[in-house]
């Protein structure tokens, strides 16, 4: 008879098994959940945290392929040609307690993202707002990965009185071009006539800074993080009243074999804990993502 002997640890980021025929567990099954225990906590060391990010085994039947957005550290980021950051992170140790390995290679920008969960491509959606647009052809997990504030960014100086959306009606707004802010507010947006699109968050600040736009509406964690990176620190003021509170999700390709999967996924989100280990990664990421840029400080 074979013993499974599970082994929870990380506030059930991780689950490992040792396994034992009948005579063994009979005689030390101390000795083994020992060696489960050792197992997950080898997994969960520092120096090895980013392994299933940075090194991707041959797919297999037991991989899920995985995207996020290629420029929203500390949460996701492309890295050679990885998607890197605390989003990417907690899905592999998610799906690592299942047994199954996650390959975050970067398959292009988020808009191919969202393709390619659409058409099935890719399995997963490591982090994202939830719009009426995605639930089409993916289904979100109910319990947020992660929360999200975006702020108000302005160019110094030129700061103004915010407290609803209706404040910045006549203003013109600068937005990154395929990022969703909910559905709330991209509807929005969409009532707006002042809003133009730019490639990416320096473009943004650039035109802030030329007095080419009144604001970005931006997450505050890059926003800060770019802003003071990309050189706006003294230019680029951050209004004190966040424009939106906002969930982020996992969500799944509706064509996955992996979707019965996901309340498994879910109950992981769901322990104590887990909040506390979202905000460690978190921090770690925005290190490595600074000292990863510190050439263009």
């Amino acid at each position: 008879m074979k013993h499974f002997i599970p082994c929870l640890i990380f506030n059930a980021l991780v689950i490992c098994n040792v396994v034992a025929d009948d005579s063994e567990f009979r005689k030390s099954p101390n000795t083994l959940l020992d060696q489960a225990i050792n197992v997950s906590q080898a997994a969960l060391a520092p120096q090895s945290a980013l392994t299933p990010q940075s090194t991707q085994p041959s797919l297999s039947k037991n991989t899920v392929t995985a995207c996020g957005h290629h420029d929203y550290p500390p949460w996701n980021w492309k890295k050679g040609n990885q998607i890197v950051g605390a989003c990417a992170e907690v899905t592999s140790l998610l799906f690592k307690s299942l047994g199954l390995q996650v390959s975050h290679k970067f398959i292009g920008p988020w808009k191919r993202c969202q393709s390619a969960i659409k058409t099935g491509k890719v399995d997963v959606n490591i982090c994202a707002f939830i719009n009426d647009q995605r639930k089409q052809y993916s289904i979100f997990i109910n319990t947020p990965m992660g929360h999200n504030t975006t702020s108000v960014f302005v160019p110094k100086d030129k700061e103004f009185p915010f407290e609803t959306w209706q404040d910045i009606e006549d203003r013109r707004v600068v937005m990154v071009r395929g990022v969703s802010m909910g559905q709330d507010f991209d509807s929005f947006l969409k009532s707006l006539s002042t809003v133009e699109r730019v490639n990416n968050r320096k473009q943004a600040f650039h035109f802030l800074s030329l007095g080419r736009a009144d604001l970005l509406a931006t997450g505050h964690h890059i926003g800060i993080l770019q802003r003071n990176l990309y050189g706006f620190k003294d230019k680029i003021s951050v209004l004190p009243v966040p424009i939106k509170q906002g969930n982020l999700y996992i969500s799944m390709s509706k064509k996955s074999k992996f979707i019965k999967l996901l309340p498994d996924v879910e109950a992981q989100l769901k322990a104590p804990g887990y909040q506390e280990k979202l905000k460690q990664l978190l921090e770690k990421h925005t290190r490595i993502y600074l000292n990863d840029h510190k050439q263009n400080d």
